[in-house]
């Protein structure tokens, strides 16, 4: 807190960090990315996310950008369901577990809009 948190992502400066979010963590069967980003280039929040895993995202877009995928949120109606569910299946979850993560993904914008956050 009040350090300046410097990755691939901010400026050369870094970006002061003023609040930090601690999840329980859990075991995984696969990972994927995903993200709720202010993007300066579209003005807005947009989803992005990738099922080739998040810890090396940057690795990924490099290597494959086909593999990331970027939806804009429009700022007036929010993120839809429709976009979430493209998302999820996106990141190759089917049927139910789409669903399942459709659902999840809409809270995580709740979530990022609720604490006006700048990427989640």
């Amino acid at each position: 807190i009040n350090y300046p948190l410097n990755t691939k992502q901010t400026p050369p400066e870094g970006v002061v960090v003023q609040k930090v979010m601690v999840a329980e963590a859990l075991d995984i069967a696969r990972e994927t990315y995903l993200a709720i980003l202010l993007d300066r280039a579209y003005g807005g929040a947009v989803l992005m996310g990738s099922p080739m895993g998040g810890v090396d995202i940057e690795e990924v877009a490099e290597k494959h950008p086909d593999q990331i995928f970027t939806t804009a949120i429009d700022p007036v109606t929010g993120m839809k369901k429709e976009q979430a569910l493209d998302m999820a299946k996106k990141l190759g979850f089917k049927d139910k577990l789409a669903d399942e993560a459709a659902d999840q993904i809409l809270k995580l914008y709740k979530l990022f809009l609720k604490y006006d956050c700048t990427q989640i």
